[in-house]
């Protein structure tokens, strides 16, 4: 492609000259000071750190100062050592791109020296965002609903899925479009909308995935609501691996809310990882292959069984080099194949399911290069590719004596507007086809440490393009479907023939620049104060530039250290985060070309010939109408809080947030003055979402080997808009009056302003785990268990508006009872785990164990139909029954 290759050239100029920072860095540091009893700094002591790969050391300078950069992420040691002082040691974790303070003090004794070790603070002042991690010891030990590392999500404090979806994850009261989601520090949100943890890897091949939600730093932007960043895991200085099989069945699954049959059908699925050096303490490498599968089936309209399970094979490879201390380079490839059946598009028949590949990609170089001892430069270059295929799933034989109108005649799609259902041919709304989302980034830092202060400056730079293949071909309109009859129903109405299009290509470039300064005042403030800016300019299908912005924002965040040890530490964040424009709304409103759907003849329904062919009109857009321009909505967040370390291995978190969403655009049909039905896209001033919640979070080490993890998060999340896509009925049709109640402006009531569906007034996870030892044996029991109150609904109808004059009618949806009104039942979702290991020989371990998802067998619903009040008769209305999974393997 000559866009991007050009793209990519000038990057490669671009990181030549800019020293800059920029999203996700995955290096971090671990600095502090060396002192004596007295609180005075000790030049000249040796500081050794001990991590995974290598052991690296320094002398502290004049002010006691020593600082570890370009660090990944992993358990380290830190050792200070001066004769006649003894020594001091400390352990910490230190995560992708964290910078950790560990001060040590050395103690004079008068006839020996004197070792002093423990643990450094879980908490850390330097930390700007409300974090919250899923470490690999948990997810690897710990079941969740499926094995991808999009299930763990769900543990963290304030996410929330909508039914039952965990690869769409929001955040804070957000949506999930507005979350960025970020693996080895690449940008991999889907950008035709935003959001979706679409790279289906399993969580046992990484070591943290980490949530941002609160207060998030002025390197990230593109986001709203919270940033996921999950980390694949590092060979060290020792070989290791393992192999699981996991093994999977329907029938072991408990009998779903629909009681469908569940076939017997066995589900061989894997893990498989190995690791380890390949130059003793300058290169080391981590590959990871698997087969997944989430095991669901469904039903459809006409009583039809289907198999939904998507089938992943996962392949991750990953090799550190670090030539010198002062460098490091990470590597990294994901290849992520995936293939399922879906229900999108409202499928009435199995001739109207579609079958849905995902070939998900990531290759990805990180070079950190540190210029003595107070500058370091990170660059980074990476590739996401994203190809969506859809394909019908099935296709019945057509009969050469039937009338091409009938559905026995084609496998075309056949759409009741009587009851919303599509039968015969492919529901979904784009028919057969692809969308492919290619995506490069680049981007390259310098953190420079000034006396007490930490200088960062950035720039990123994406170029993403969104292509669109759409085969509609013909759609039958009518009521009531029956494929017996001639025309298709009961009422044959018309059919549509749309042009053949070829594929369509819509791009869009970002840049992104950002400044920002950590400094410490006395011994108990640290403040960081940023700035942000982002340009986002977007072209149509024939290249028209279609949308062009550059906002600027403001991130501050002060943390007080109340007894300057690092125990308690008072937090406050303040900031404004613009959310990226979508490719989607590309393709629906500014394309100039034949798209496939935006080009047809229209012919009704004859009686006579029994066939549909009576011309009635063509519509083709003239392709000459004004762009209407508009503007990346924002959110304003405010955040207090405070962190307690109570003991060494006990950490509680507390925030209390408010925010709000404004400035939202979307899509609507309009009245001009002649009464004529128009494609309105605005800015709407009074479409907004607001949030207040507070997070609580306790997590603490015992004895024992004894892990517990809690979180608890009590919210509000009112407002009028929360659409995934660009359309939306809120102030559709103004003017109009609503056809049997004689309502004007029925889609403007007060009753759109209420409780959301992502509200959940009360959340809260509890995560355990418990390792017995009983010589060469090992076993490890997980729990999870996961409370939510349920989603809020109210009546909400399809309806339509006609003009007062013209008598043009648009098709719409109105709430009759105020957003909110009714709630789905709580749920209740216990997960367990067990896992057995002998030593065999060497270090080589066997392993037994199983999985059981969802214990209790909770199916309370999820999802409703808010005309009828009732959930749909599908199995993914309710909460997924319980799983059994069996897990066999060994590792080294």
């Amino acid at each position: 492609m000559n866009r991007r290759s050009a793209w990519l050239g000038g990057l490669v100029v671009l990181i030549c000259v800019a020293p800059l920072l920029a999203d996700g860095p995955q290096t971090g540091t671990i600095d502090g000071r060396v002192l004596d009893a007295q609180g005075a700094p000790l030049p000249g002591v040796t500081v050794t750190l001990t991590g995974p790969q290598n052991t690296r050391t320094v002398i502290t300078d004049a002010d006691g100062v020593y600082r570890f950069a370009l660090l990944l992420a992993g358990r380290f040691t830190v050792r200070a050592e001066l004769e006649g002082l003894g020594s001091a040691e400390l352990a910490t974790d230190l995560d992708p791109g964290q910078r950790r303070g560990v001060d040590l003090t050395l103690v004079s004794a008068a006839e020996e020296e004197i070792t002093v070790t423990g643990e450094a603070p879980l908490i850390s002042k330097y930390e700007t965002a409300l974090a919250a991690t899923i470490p690999a010891e948990i997810t690897d030990n710990v079941a969740f609903g499926t094995r991808a590392y999009s299930a763990a999500v769900r543990q963290l404090p304030s996410v929330v899925n909508r039914s039952d979806a965990d690869s769409r994850p929001s955040v804070n009261g957000g949506i999930s479009t507005e979350v960025g989601i970020y693996v080895e520090g690449v940008d991999t949100s889907m950008h035709r909308r935003g959001g979706e943890m679409r790279l289906l890897i399993p969580s046992t091949a990484l070591t943290e995935t980490k949530l941002e939600s609160t207060g998030f730093g002025a390197e990230y932007g593109r986001a709203t609501s919270g940033i996921i960043n999950s980390t694949v895991k590092t060979g060290t200085h020792e070989f290791h691996g393992e192999a699981l099989y996991i093994g999977q069945n329907p029938k072991w699954r408990a009998p779903d809310a629909l009681e469908l049959e569940r076939p017997d059908d066995q589900i061989n699925s894997y893990e498989t990882s190995i690791g380890g050096p390949l130059a003793r303490n300058r290169a080391w490498f981590f590959v990871s292959y698997g087969r997944m599968s989430d095991n669901r089936i469904d039903r459809l309209s006409d009583g039809s069984i289907v198999n939904l399970s998507r089938q992943s094979d996962p392949l991750i490879a990953k090799v550190n080099f670090q030539p010198r201390d002062n460098q490091q380079i990470a590597i990294t490839a994901i290849d992520a194949p995936s293939d399922a059946i879906g229900l999108s598009g409202n499928p009435g028949d199995k001739y109207a399911i579609m079958n849905f590949p995902l070939n998900g990609r990531v290759q990805t170089m990180n070079w950190s290069l540190g210029l003595g001892a107070s500058n370091f430069l990170e660059f980074k270059v990476a590739n996401r590719e994203e190809f969506v295929g859809r394909n019908a799933a099935e296709q019945h034989p057509i009969d050469p004596n039937a009338s091409p109108d009938d559905p026995l005649g084609n496998n075309f799609r056949y759409r009741d507007l009587a009851t919303g259902l599509r039968h015969n041919g492919p529901a979904v709304r784009l028919a057969e086809g692809f969308n492919d989302f290619p995506r490069d980034q680049a981007s390259v830092s310098l953190t420079s440490f000034r006396g007490r202060h930490e200088w960062k400056f950035g720039v990123d730079a994406q170029a993403i393009e969104f292509g669109n293949l759409t085969s509609i071909i013909t759609e039958f309109r009518g009521r009531n479907f029956d494929p017996n009859l001639p025309g298709g129903y009961v009422t044959p109405v018309n059919k549509r023939v749309f042009d053949p299009s070829n594929v369509i290509t819509q791009s869009s470039d970002f840049l992104a620049v950002f400044a920002q300064d950590r400094f410490e005042v006395g011994d108990n403030w640290v403040w960081t104060l940023g700035i942000r800016g982002d340009q986002q300019t977007i072209d149509n299908d024939i290249g028209e530039r279609v949308n062009e912005y550059t906002e600027w924002v403001p991130r501050v965040s002060g943390v007080y250290d109340v007894k300057a040890d690092g125990s308690i530490l008072l937090r406050g964040t303040l900031g404004r985060y613009y959310h990226a424009i979508g490719m989607g709304i590309v393709l629906q409103e500014f394309s100039r070309q034949n798209n496939g759907e935006n080009i047809y003849e229209q012919f009704a329904w004859n009686r006579a010939t029994q066939r549909y062919d009576r011309f009635q009109r063509r519509v083709e857009p003239t392709f000459d109408q004004a762009i209407q321009d508009v503007d990346p909505y924002y959110k304003d967040e405010i955040s207090f809080g405070a962190d307690f370390q109570v003991s060494e291995k006990w950490v509680v978190k507390s925030r209390l947030i408010a925010s709000e969403a404004d400035n939202i655009f979307h899509a609507t049909l309009q009245y001009d003055d002649a009464g004529r039905v128009v494609r309105d896209l605005r800015n709407w001033s009074d479409a907004r979402r607001e949030y207040r919640g507070l997070q609580l979070e306790a997590n603490r080490l015992f004895r024992n080997n004894w892990t517990l993890r809690t979180n608890y998060t009590l919210s509000s999340t009112k407002g009028n808009i929360n659409s995934l896509n660009d359309n939306f009925n809120l102030n559709e049709g103004l003017g109009g009056v609503e056809v049997g109640t004689g309502l004007t402006n029925a889609t403007s009531s007060p009753y759109w302003f209420g409780r959301l569906l992502e509200d959940r007034e009360h959340l809260a996870n509890v995560i355990g785990m418990k390792r017995f030892v009983f010589g060469r044996h090992d076993l490890v029991l997980g729990g999870f268990l996961h409370y939510a109150s349920g989603a809020p609904w109210a009546s909400h109808v399809s309806t339509q508006v006609r003009h007062p004059v013209s008598n043009q009618p648009i098709t719409t949806s109105t709430f009759r009872e105020p957003a909110g009104s009714h709630r789905l039942p709580d749920t209740l979702t216990v997960d367990l785990s067990l896992l057995y290991s002998i030593a065999m020989a060497g270090n080589v371990r066997a392993k037994i164990g199983f999985d059981l998802a969802n214990a209790t067998d909770s199916q309370e619903p999820i999802a409703i139909n808010t005309q009828t009040g009732v959930p749909t008769p599908r199995v993914a209305s309710y909460q997924r029954p319980r799983e059994f999974r069996l897990k066999v393997g060994f590792s080294f």
